[in-house]
Formats: C-alpha cells, sequence, structure tokens
C-alpha cells in the first residue's frame, strides 16, 4: 500500500494510514498508530505526500550495543530489586517477591491509581 494521511474529524488533525485498495471514491486504508482498524473513506480525507520521509526514531541510548543488558547484569539487578531466580530441570525461574511486596505497598498506599501496581516490567520501570 501507499503511506498516506488521513484526515480524522473526531481528532481534528491528519493521521498516518496506508492504503490498502480503491473502489471508485473511495479508498480502503489502514491506520498505523492512532487506530488500529481499516475503514473506507472517501478520497477528498486522504493526503498523499510525494515523498516520505523517514520517521524519527526517538531512542534514550543512541549506541544499540548499549542498549540491552547482558544476562548477569539482568541476573544481579532481578536478585537485588525484584525477587530471587531459581534453578529447575526446565531452566530458571524469576521469583518477583519483593517486587511484589513493593506493588502491595503501592497499592495500599495509593488506592486511588488509575491502574494497579502489578509485578511485571511496569512496575520496574516505574520504581526503578
Amino acid at each position: 500500500g501507499q503511506h498516506v494521511k488521513v484526515y480524522s474529524d473526531s481528532l481534528g488533525a491528519w493521521v498516518d494510514a496506508v492504503t490498502d485498495r480503491a473502489d471508485g471514491d473511495h479508498v480502503r486504508v489502514r491506520f498505523q498508530e492512532t487506530y488500529r482498524k481499516t475503514l473506507h473513506i472517501h478520497s477528498d480525507k486522504l493526503q498523499i505526500p510525494m515523498t516520505l520521509p523517514p520517521p524519527e526514531v526517538k531512542v534514550l541510548v543512541p549506541e544499540p550495543e548499549r542498549r540491552g543488558m547482558s544476562a548477569e547484569r539482568f541476573k544481579q539487578f532481578f536478585e537485588e530489586h525484584c525477587g530471587a531466580i531459581a534453578e529447575e530441570a526446565a531452566g530458571f525461574i524469576c521469583l518477583p517477591t519483593e517486587l511484589a511486596r513493593r506493588c502491595v505497598r503501592e497499592n495500599v498506599n495509593n488506592p486511588h491509581r488509575q491502574y494497579p501496581c502489578e509485578p511485571n516490567l511496569h512496575a520496574v520501570n516505574e520504581f526503578y
């Protein structure tokens, strides 16, 4: 499909989309980010750019080799902040007991949070 901009009346803005097929004056488009759906749109709602600039990628760490974490660093971080790592016949199991305790305390101290704190990567990101 061709990259296009579709005017969204509800947002009052142009939204990135990809054409799927044309049917007379109507074009079927798939929205890329704002919506996860496909719509049939009248062609006057389309703005087809002559050239599509490459998407701007924002990264916190510019060097790709520094974006990850070694298995040993992950193990140290997890044991220090989240809980224990147990070895079983099938492999290793991470038991986030400390992270779960911290989430329970957070939920008790802030009962009106938009989403309850759960021992997952969102909590790790929030706390550390």
